[in-house]
């Protein structure tokens, strides 16, 4: 069995797309695909992105922004 392991970064613009984490949060894309250098998404977004995914009826917990999917 093969586990693979995605930082939160990834992890968050998998599953909701960076131009709409943009427009949620009146970011540009360009600043969302940033996080990718680090892999981290800052925390003072959390919340939003936490709300943004339940409201897309998508699957995102608080563990996974934080340690990403280590499945």
């Amino acid at each position: 069995m093969t586990h693979t392991s995605k930082n939160p970064a990834t992890v968050v613009s998998d599953l909701l797309g960076v131009r709409s984490i943009a427009r949620a949060l009146d970011l540009t894309p360009g600043a969302v695909s940033k996080w990718k250098d680090s892999g981290l998404v800052p925390s003072k977004h959390h919340e939003d992105i936490l709300t943004l995914a339940k409201d897309r009826k998508v699957k995102l917990t608080a563990e996974m922004l934080v340690y990403g999917d280590r499945s």
